[in-house]
């Protein structure tokens, strides 16, 4: 009976895993996605300011540039939650590694096949 409940769990946090691991893999491309709309965004702002003077406006007008700000918050959001993502599969890894060793410690000391001569 042990050995089915500790199976019931292990297939719950493999389940879990993979909704995890589908959600990291989402989360990585939104977050490439938004990574390559900041650097097109940059390069043609960058292109337009081109004759305008003096970096120190350039990184002045990106504070305040609200569409700069919205990317870089989203990018900052998506980054937090992938490693957030991956916290919690490094846990879960760890908890099916630790039944599936309890399930091989047990098998060997309760199923040991006793032959008699």
């Amino acid at each position: 009976m042990t050995f089915l409940a500790l199976n019931v769990n292990t297939c719950f946090l493999i389940r879990q895993k993979s909704e995890l691991e589908f959600q990291e893999m989402t989360l990585s491309n939104e977050y490439d996605s938004i990574t390559q709309e900041l650097s097109t965004y940059l390069q043609e702002k960058n292109g337009s300011n081109s004759g305008s003077g003096s970096g120190s406006t350039n990184s002045t007008s990106l504070e305040n540039d609200t569409q700069y700000q919205y990317l870089q918050s989203e990018q900052q959001y998506y980054e937090t939650e992938k490693s957030s993502i991956e916290s919690q599969l490094k846990v879960i890894n760890a908890e099916v590694e630790s039944f599936q060793k309890t399930v091989e410690a047990n098998v060997k000391s309760e199923c040991k096949l006793n032959i008699s001569v």
